[in-house]
């Protein structure tokens, strides 16, 4: 049995017992300040940071609910909600800009082999094309597409139909995966940040 996500493993695993000796019925919550998800590509995200727009995510919703309670039982979905948009902030997400502004900007910050931004596409708003990752190769540009699947996970879009091609919940944990997995498909490592911010 295959599942989307470890979330939908846990759904499916609190309903019905199968390979299991029970059901999934109480969950072992992470002490309430050990939490942290650390992201390379987000360095100034502290676990207090992070806890804290967990926290204003979940008390923008469900006002009748109180918050602890909120945060033991519902707290991926509002940790999910937040990693969907934490690259917003980030120096290395230049928003909307076209794939000649993307290349002008990675040549003017040196256009050393690892330099990366990340861009919204601009096109069709039924295209399930959202993004796209735009790198230094040994003075180069390659753009890689990032799209959205049926389900609402991210991944790099393949014309090659055989190759595995991973899945995300966010930018986030895709430019952190492709920095930690060297060798996964990019024509270079993803290895800078900090060589110019967003205007």
């Amino acid at each position: 049995m295959e599942f989307p996500g470890p979330m939908e493993l846990i759904n499916y695993f609190q309903k019905n017992a199968d390979a299991l000796i029970t059901t999934l019925s109480i969950p072992c919550q992470r002490p309430f300040d050990h939490n942290f998800i650390q992201f390379w590509c987000v360095p100034l995200l502290t676990s207090d940071l992070y806890m804290s727009k967990i926290c204003q995510e979940a008390s923008s919703t469900d006002t009748e609910i109180p918050i602890k309670e909120k945060l033991t039982y519902k707290r991926y979905i509002y940790e999910r909600r937040v990693l969907k948009g934490l690259h917003e902030g980030e120096p290395w997400f230049h928003s909307r800009i076209s794939r000649q502004e993307a290349e002008i900007r990675l040549k003017n910050a040196g256009g050393k082999s690892g330099l990366f931004l990340v861009r919204e596409k601009r096109g069709d708003k039924r295209s399930r094309e959202y993004y796209s990752l735009s790198l230094c190769y040994q003075r180069e540009y390659h753009h890689y597409i990032i799209q959205q699947t049926a389900n609402g996970r991210l991944q790099f879009a393949s014309a090659n139909k055989s190759m595995r091609i991973n899945q995300f919940g966010s930018i986030v944990q895709l430019i952190d995966y492709y920095y930690r997995h060297q060798h996964a498909g990019l024509y270079s490592v993803i290895t800078d940040t900090d060589a110019f911010s967003a205007p």
